[in-house]
């Protein structure tokens, strides 16, 4: 996370109250080819920009004791107090990138926005969008989503498309992991990798906690057989160490909720076999 144009997740930090909008700028890289000696002028590369609309809302907590719950306790309450309402905040912020990323986008604000039940992530959740509205960005994106381990699932019906995958070739292994990578590439306007200062690229995936399981299944032979014995191999090698995986250019990092939207709320989701 970061406010630089580059950022995986961008973040702003705009002086805003609730309800009100900011415009988050989506700037398209260069696509045309050099002109050596020749003249520029004329030749000059116009710069796709789109507008992302945003609205902004409140998001707040507190806590509250009295005097004999305070004498009672063990713990001092409100030296308590801080941490609880940082973790509580960094967990609704996981959670409602989470949703945000499965939302349809939305040119409206969100629903109830600024109501005390108002929904804070924009665009429509994927839970309360209809099947029409799913097909339509399924048709929109058709380029750019994977379904299962292979292209050939796509369906113009998003839920068609679920139910073609199945428990036994469609697991997020290896292979899958290319081949999102070379949907990204192909995708027009492109999913760009991220970019380190050395210029290496990587790709970010997020996977549930059993999605990431296959995967690191699927990667043991590599781990074990394709890599060279390390004097310390207990500190670098993944069949080791826990954390996020990394794989052809692929950063896996597991988010562990996934899996409780998927089982909770994403219930739709549960027809197609990675589930």
């Amino acid at each position: 996370m970061g406010d630089g144009m580059n950022a995986i997740i961008r973040t702003l930090t705009d002086a805003k109250k609730g309800g009100e909008q900011i415009n988050i700028p989506l700037v398209s890289s260069l696509q045309a080819s050099a002109t050596g000696t020749g003249t520029l002028t004329g030749n000059e590369e116009r710069i796709d920009n789109y507008g992302m609309r945003v609205w902004v809302d409140w998001a707040r907590h507190s806590v509250a004791t009295n005097d004999a719950e305070e004498q009672k306790d063990s713990a001092a309450v409100f030296q308590e107090a801080r941490p609880l309402l940082k973790d509580w905040g960094l967990e609704l912020q996981r959670d409602e990138i989470i949703q945000a990323m499965m939302a349809l986008p939305s040119e409206s604000a969100p629903a109830n926005l600024g109501s005390a039940a108002g929904q804070r992530v924009n665009g429509v959740l994927y839970e309360a969008a209809t099947a029409g509205q799913r097909n339509t960005w399924n048709s929109d994106n058709s380029d750019r989503v994977l379904y299962g381990a292979t292209t050939a699932n796509y369906n113009a019906t998003h839920a068609t498309a679920l139910a073609n995958c199945d428990t036994t070739n469609d697991l997020f292994n290896a292979s899958a992991v290319q081949l999102l990578k070379l949907v990204a590439r192909k995708a027009s306007p492109r999913i760009r990798p991220f970019k380190i200062a050395d210029g290496r690229e990587y790709f970010v995936a997020f996977a549930g906690s059993l999605p990431f399981r296959d995967l690191k299944t699927s990667l043991q032979t590599v781990n074990k057989d394709g890599r060279p014995r390390e004097g310390n191999g207990m500190d670098k090698n993944p069949i080791f160490q826990d954390g996020d995986l990394l794989y052809d250019g692929v950063i896996i990092r597991e988010v562990p909720e996934i899996d409780l939207f998927v089982e909770g709320t994403w219930t739709s989701l549960l027809t197609a076999g990675a589930a």
